[in-house]
């Protein structure tokens, strides 16, 4: 199965993928209940993020399932839904949204690549899957415009232009404490393209144009600032683990603007899907919605060009066989002039619902 939010006229829906057509799944719930199958009826409406419809709504990924499975069999019993223009939508004819528009619970492992590590000898071969809980981050969707902040400084002061990784992401489908290694690939409910990408260190810029890193935090270069302010892309669904035949056979290319940069598969990961389960379910309880991310399973990403001005329609695009292919157009805004720039984000407020 392959969850997406999207939008159609002014309305926000979640749906399914299935080839080149998406089902409404709440319209297919109200048809279901119409024709006399009430199984879904107490559940709650369909809407919002994949983590509120997962935590606070009593949907699990099974019963998610169960629901595509029953509305395709009612239109094999009613011929006449195969043609409706309210169950079914063509994807050239839909907005793909943000798959978790108001996500809190993010957690990011690091260094879990020997490829990347032998490039950075700054870190050590990892005992247990290291990693951040990041509270606030800016999760964009498919073909959503991937936006590199303005900065005060020129492309030489910033020197590293910053880059991006494609990683392994897992969505959990359960609640999780102390639990074993084993039990572990039961919580997982899906995976998905994260995108991790970044923006130079505050400590690297200062050093490189010799102020101090007060001096520096006022040109913008505050990594956290950056860290809230960078998209990460998601996408370009949510794919039910029962559709992925190994997940450590996951692919990853890594596209710019139609240069290839990178490839990688999740086998090459130095710590299971499994362990990343088990370890953080005893420091903290893991809830149905979180999204846990690997490191890159590929080399060292993509480093951001210091202008993509050469490029007419410049582009990030990550291939997967198995996840789908995620794109998303360049909106490079570092060296703007004028009154452009970001829109202002506060980690304390919820996003936006793009």
């Amino acid at each position: 199965m392959r969850l997406l939010r999207f939008q159609v006229d002014e309305e926000v829906k979640i749906g399914s993928l299935i080839g080149t057509r998406v089902i409404d799944l709440e319209k297919g719930r109200q048809l279901l209940s119409e024709s006399g199958d009430n199984r879904f009826d107490e559940l709650e409406v369909l809407r919002g993020g994949f983590q509120h419809i997962l935590l606070h709504y009593g949907w699990t990924f099974s019963l998610l399932r169960s629901l595509e499975d029953s509305i395709r069999e009612l239109v094999i019993h009613d011929n006449s839904l195969e043609e409706s223009t309210e169950l079914f939508y063509k994807e050239t004819d839909i907005v793909y949204k943000s798959l978790f528009p108001d996500h809190n619970r993010i957690l990011t492992c690091r260094g879990l690549n020997p490829n990347t590590l032998r490039t950075q000898s700054a870190f050590r071969l990892p005992v247990i899957p290291v990693g951040d809980w990041r509270s606030r981050n800016k999760l964009i969707a498919h073909k959503e415009p991937f936006i590199l902040p303005k900065t005060q400084l020129s492309e030489s002061e910033q020197g590293y232009p910053g880059g991006c990784n494609p990683e392994v992401g897992i969505i959990l489908g359960g609640f999780a404490k102390d639990i074993s290694r084993t039990d572990a690939s039961e919580i997982i409910g899906a995976y998905s393209i994260f995108v991790d990408s970044s923006m130079p260190s505050t400590a690297e810029v200062a050093k490189r144009i010799g102020v101090d890193s007060e001096t520096a935090l006022t040109l913008g270069t505050e990594p956290t600032y950056h860290a809230l302010r960078m998209p990460h892309p998601v996408g370009p669904t949510l794919v039910t683990k029962d559709e992925i035949l190994d997940p450590y056979s996951l692919e990853f290319t890594l596209v710019d603007s139609g240069t290839v940069t990178d490839y990688g598969i999740s086998k090459s990961l130095m710590v299971s899907f499994e362990e990343i389960v088990h370890y953080y379910s005893h420091i903290l309880t893991l809830k149905p919605g979180d999204l846990l991310t690997t490191s890159a399973p590929g080399f060292d990403g993509l480093p951001f060009e210091p202008s993509y001005e050469v490029h007419q329609n410049p582009y990030i695009e990550v291939r997967s066989p198995q996840l789908g292919n995620l794109f998303n157009p360049i909106d490079d805004q570092r060296h703007t002039t004028g009154s452009k720039d970001v829109e202002a984000f506060d980690p304390m407020l919820p996003n936006k619902d793009r």
